[in-house]
Formats: structure tokens, C-alpha cells, sequence
């Protein structure tokens, strides 16, 4: 599986590192720039809305969450906030790098709970029962064989265990990656289901740009 451009769409100023993989790099080289908005900019907490986005979780104390596509930290920290144990997952080495410096600020209450793991393309590392929640932003339509994937993951889950997903609408938007780099709702809705996931809550209308889609595991292997 390989993970093609902008793994995250966390997009970090780092397009002038050329030995990163071609996907999920934090770079938008695809993207007509002139009229976007930056992705890591100032505006970022108004579209993206990340505090009523980690809400849909629900009480995280406690709780271990995966930040799969976790870039250069922007909701992992959040989370971390919030009281979770966070697994920040990246295929990118220049990321990890960057989340493990940064997080040395961090409290020592924080940092403890706090872990940036380097997985390959095609797993992200994940041990039997290890999460609570599996959050994944901006990434999903980057990850090749999506439904085979998804269904190996479903052992990593607690029970009562959750998958949020929250990515670019299927139409034109002021910000976002071109349309052949975004899936539809529906699609994602088809695929989870696929790999064996019930569907709780989709959302394409509290987001201005994106939608939620909120699923859990329909039977733990």
C-alpha cells in the first residue's frame, strides 16, 4: 500500500524536504494555491472547528486515542488536552521527528501520555485492543486498499471502540485538495461498511468544508 500526496493535508511548511514519501507529505503540490487558504494558517480553528470535531468522541480521559495521519500534531495535541493517552501514527519520519521535539514542552503529565509512532503504508502499527479511538483527518482518501486496511485494524479496538473520520466534501471548496483526491461521503460510508464497520453518525453539514463520518467496529477478530 503505498500512500500517495499529502498524507495528512495537516500541511506543515515543509515542501522543501525532498526525501519524504510522494504521499501524505504535508505538501500541496497539486493544489492552485492563489486562492486557497493556507492549511496550517490562523483560519485553520475556524473551518476546521477542531474542538467541536474531538467532541464527538465524548469524554476522553482516559481514553487511548490514534491519531492516524497525525502530521505535525495539530488535533494529537488536542487530544492530549483533553486527557487522552495519544498514539500519534505518521509514515513521514520528518513528522514524527517534529512531534517528539515538540512535545518536550509539553508538562511532564502530557508527555508521558504521549507517543509518536512511525508506521509503514500499509500498517500503521497498532497492537491487539490497544486503542479506544481511531481518529483520522484529512487523510483517508491517501490510503490505498482502504477496506482491507480498515478491516485489519478492527482487533486494535477496545470494545466499545470508535473510528471518526472527518475529510473534504466532494465538491468545490475555497480550501481542500483537487476533486480527484476526494471521496464522497457515501464512498467512505460503502467502504467502511465493507470492512466491517457499522456506521453511527455521518455529518456533512456541521462543517463548512467537510463532513464526519462516525463508525465502530462491527465484530472484534
Amino acid at each position: 500500500m503505498k500512500w500517495t500526496v499529502v498524507i495528512f493535508l495537516s500541511l506543515v511548511c515543509f515542501a522543501c524536504l525532498n526525501d519524504r514519501p510522494t504521499r501524505f507529505d504535508h505538501t500541496t503540490p497539486e493544489i492552485d494555491t492563489s486562492d486557497q487558504i493556507n492549511y496550517e494558517g490562523e483560519d485553520r480553528h475556524i473551518w476546521q472547528k477542531p474542538d467541536y470535531v474531538i467532541s464527538r468522541f465524548g469524554e476522553l480521559r482516559g481514553k487511548t486515542v490514534a491519531d492516524l495521519g497525525a502530521g505535525s500534531g495539530y488535533f494529537a495535541y488536542r487530544f492530549l488536552k483533553k486527557g487522552a493517552r495519544v498514539i500519534a501514527i505518521d509514515i513521514d519520519s520528518v513528522m514524527i521527528s517534529l512531534m517528539r521535539e515538540e512535545i518536550q514542552f509539553f508538562p511532564d503529565s502530557l508527555k508521558e501520555n504521549f507517543e509518536a509512532r512511525l508506521a509503514a503504508p500499509d500498517d500503521p502499527d497498532l497492537e491487539k485492543a490497544e486503542i479506544d479511538y481511531l481518529f483520522i483527518s484529512n487523510t483517508y482518501p491517501y490510503i490505498d486498499r482502504r477496506v482491507q486496511y480498515f478491516s485489519r485494524i478492527k482487533p486494535a479496538f477496545k470494545e466499545g471502540g470508535k473510528i471518526l473520520i472527518v475529510d473534504f466534501k466532494k465538491k468545490h471548496t475555497p480550501i481542500g485538495p483537487p476533486q480527484s483526491d476526494r471521496l464522497a461521503l457515501g464512498e467512505v460510508e460503502a467502504e467502511l461498511i465493507q470492512a466491517g464497520y457499522i456506521i453511527e453518525r455521518s455529518d456533512d453539514t456541521s462543517l463548512s468544508f467537510q463532513y464526519i463520518i462516525i463508525a465502530r467496529p462491527n465484530k472484534i477478530d
